[in-house]
């Protein structure tokens, strides 16, 4: 924005602004390729040009990590195999083959707060969503609790600049916790409160609201 006007890059001039909030899901709808070449050095942009492309996108980011890891067994041990359905369907079936007795977690490619996500056991349950279009990755089933509790940890980052590489770690940071608490026996990762530690969806199942 701009004097409290919306508008993009291309609606403005080159030299009457400094920042650039760009608020919106497509980074299309604030700027393009072509309209960066345009600004100085003086003046940000809060958001990376292809950025969605690599990490943001939950297919693309799993895009990004299996061509990053290439199989390396350096990388497995502590990263999640993804596939993209239904496309990759074949290779995931394949790997379930191999591995059973695993679970899957199936997401929904751009919903957020645990909207769309289910837990599948073994090959049969791959086979019940192959036509449907998700993101699916291997499912820890024996994670780290607290308390008998699934939780994960947020932590904050500011990137300003690629080239280069210059990175800022904010030193505070939120704990999520699911309120119920976890059974790694139970079929399907059990009920959405014990294996989702997001707070839109633990909201609604403890009294205070508060599961932060």
């Amino acid at each position: 924005t701009t004097n409290g006007a919306h508008m993009n890059l291309k609606q403005m001039s080159s030299s009457s602004w400094s920042v650039v909030i760009c608020l919106a899901l497509n980074t299309d709808h604030c700027f393009t390729s072509s309209s960066m070449g345009s600004t100085s050095r003086s003046q940000r942009i809060n958001r990376l040009q292809g950025l969605r492309a690599v990490l943001w996108d939950k297919h693309n980011f799993c895009n990004t990590l299996q061509n990053g890891v290439q199989n390396n067994p350096k990388f497995l041990d502590y990263t999640f195999r993804c596939w993209h359905f239904p496309k990759h369907y074949q290779s995931a079936k394949a790997y379930a083959k191999d591995h059973p007795g695993e679970s899957y977690i199936v997401k929904p490619l751009t919903m957020g707060g645990g909207m769309g996500i289910s837990v599948v056991d073994g090959e049969k349950g791959l086979a019940k969503v192959r036509r449907s279009t998700h993101l699916v990755q291997t499912y820890l089933a024996n994670p780290h609790l607290i308390n008998n509790r699934k939780w994960d940890m947020r932590t904050y980052v500011l990137l300003t600049s690629t080239y280069p590489l210059r990175v800022y770690f904010y030193h505070r940071g939120i704990v999520r916790f699911a309120s119920k608490e976890y059974d790694p026996n139970a079929k399907k990762g059990g009920k959405k409160s014990q294996f989702l530690t997001n707070t839109s969806v633990n909201k609604h199942y403890t009294k205070k609201g508060n599961v932060t």
